[in-house]
């Protein structure tokens, strides 16, 4: 009874780690969306500062 219960688990977790993928997913690429735009800021604003030195 005892590993009915721990595979029930289990299933669950899988399926909990499968939906969550996705998710995951978006989350990443909306941060490394915002750090690039960081990065063409930053960078923007260095040659705007160069320039005008």
């Amino acid at each position: 009874m005892n590993e009915n219960k721990f595979e029930q688990i289990l299933e669950t977790l899988r399926t909990d780690i499968t939906t969550m993928k996705p998710d995951i997913a978006w989350i990443k690429g909306k941060l490394e969306g915002r750090a690039e735009t960081r990065h063409v800021i930053f960078t923007t604003i260095s040659v705007v500062v160069a320039i005008l030195k």
